[in-house]
């Protein structure tokens, strides 16, 4: 179980650190006696569902690691999220406990005024006296995750105690992850994505390095802090790498041994581009969705040109189909592709009218996952959204597809393509540009650039620079809707 392979790693690995966050070093029995101390809270004891507003902080994560132990169903927020969204969500999950700290103790209490807050700040656990506690081991869930929903609330995910430990382990034995290693924390404690660092540090006894705020959002602190702690494994969205590029008079980080990356397809100049910030490091491409967790995995080599950065081919537990997407029982070459895994979820909670999960001739239940992909030598390709594909002038096209071509572009950071309703064609593409520093192009340059990969009615209409980097959401990907806001306010400036 989850609850006692932490707990061993905690006792084995006692006076080891597990947690460093600014000037500040947390050692595993540190982290024990937190949860001795937490289990003894009256309302921590008679809650199920605890709800987690927090800092991202060495204290959200002990927090975390501490109602696991406890046998409770954790509801993580990342503290960018709308006070009233988390109100709403909440209050649809039976949970009337919200925990959080002192810096957001004031907001909490002034928005979940009907709820039992408790600020953990004041939690005193240095003198605690060694009492044992019982491990209540959580059949159907440890964590309610959300994701996005077309009605425009979150869709919520259970995800077992089960599926944290056997992806974990997969990552331990097949990254050789031992307890001197040491990772640094990029994703918030809501995402899926945090779970890797998260976990692997209390399963193998590594340390977890904990950015604070200014340092997060600065490259300059990051390099700085990834040297000083010897940081050998990055995981983290390709937006953030993309940012962290950019700097490039920053010193290598020779200690990184291992880079992941997920979320988001990753353009092969940008891995070129980060071999000189991470000389040593393996890259490590993979795939996977909060519904069904981690399930492909591709090993990438910067400088050996590819067409596209593969997705990889399935851990050793996930079965996948592609089928055509009008027809699930027909495999096709490319086409919608459908996820059956150990950790892949029982369906979406308070939804009667879930459909995300299909039975198929073979007998097991697949996820739909709505992307596009095609299979390869190399694994799978990703191709775009089912409902990212449009038709332009009666020809069906992909909207990611167009966005990853531009991005190939050496004078390119990122591009985000948007369709426009056409009153001609139905529809039409519009191109907004993010370009590496002062390394402006020509309009017909890019049209020519976009003919030698595109059909001809893939290519965008109208093409626009951005003077400021694109706005991220709290997932570290870049913020559509808002993009979509600006482009509708007609703040980008039209490339002649």
């Amino acid at each position: 179980m989850l609850e006692s392979t932490i707990i061993n790693t905690m006792n084995n690995h006692a006076e080891k650190t597990a947690l460093i966050y600014g000037n500040k070093s947390t050692t595993f029995s540190e982290v024990n006696q937190f949860t001795l101390s937490i289990s003894q809270h009256p309302a921590v004891n008679d809650n199920e569902r605890i709800a987690v507003i927090m800092e991202q902080s060495d204290l959200c994560a002990m927090t975390i690691i501490s109602l696991i132990l406890l046998g409770k169903t954790v509801i993580p927020f990342d503290k960018k999220t709308s006070l009233n969204r988390m109100k709403k969500l909440i209050n649809s999950h039976d949970t009337s406990l919200v925990i959080t700290d002192s810096s957001l103790i004031s907001d909490v209490k002034s928005t979940f005024d009907n709820m039992n807050i408790y600020n953990i700040s004041t939690l005193d656990y240095s003198n605690i006296e060694h009492i044992s506690f019982d491990v209540k081991p959580k059949v159907k869930s440890s964590f309610i995750l959300f994701t996005s929903g077309s009605t425009g609330m979150p869709k919520s995910v259970s995800i077992k105690n089960v599926d944290i430990l056997k992806y974990i382990q997969f990552c331990q034995h097949d990254y050789q992850i031992h307890s001197d290693d040491v990772l640094i924390n990029h994703a918030p404690f809501g995402f899926l994505l945090s779970f890797f660092e998260l976990f692997s540090a209390f399963i193998t006894g590594a340390t977890l390095v904990i950015p604070t705020a200014s340092e997060r959002s600065n490259p300059v602190l990051i390099n700085d802090l990834c040297s000083r702690h010897h940081v050998s494994i990055w995981n983290s969205v390709p937006s953030l790498l993309r940012i962290y590029q950019k700097f490039d008079f920053l010193e290598p980080l020779t200690k990184i041994r291992l880079l992941m990356f997920a979320g988001e397809a990753m353009e092969d100049n940008l891995l070129e581009k980060l071999r000189g910030p991470f000389p040593n490091a393996t890259f490590i491409s993979y795939y996977g969705t909060t519904e069904t967790n981690t399930a492909f995995k591709a090993k990438i080599y910067p400088g050996v040109k590819t067409e596209h950065v593969s997705f990889g081919f399935p851990l050793p537990y996930v079965k996948f189909k592609i089928v055509d997407i009008h027809n699930e029982h027909k495999e096709v070459k490319e086409g919608h592709l459908l996820i059956s895994s150990d950790t892949m979820m029982d369906g979406y909670l308070n939804q009667t009218d879930d459909d995300s999960i299909v039975k198929l001739s073979d007998g097991n239940q697949y996820y739909r996952s709505k992307d596009i992909v095609k299979l390869s030598e190399d694994g799978l390709i990703y191709v775009g959204r089912l409902d990212w594909t449009i038709k332009v002038a009666g020809n069906r096209v992909s909207v990611v597809e167009v966005e990853n071509t531009i991005n190939q572009h050496p004078n390119i950071s990122q591009a985000v393509v948007i369709p426009v309703q056409d009153p001609q064609i139905g529809n039409r593409l519009d191109c907004i540009i993010e370009f590496n520093g002062n390394k402006k192009i020509e309009k017909q340059i890019l049209i020519d650039f976009c003919k030698e990969h595109l059909n001809y009615y893939a290519i965008p209409s109208q093409f626009m620079c951005s003077s400021e980097p694109f706005p991220l959401n709290k997932n570290q990907k870049v913020d559509r809707n808002l993009v979509i806001e600006n482009y509708n306010r007609d703040i980008y400036q039209m490339i002649n």
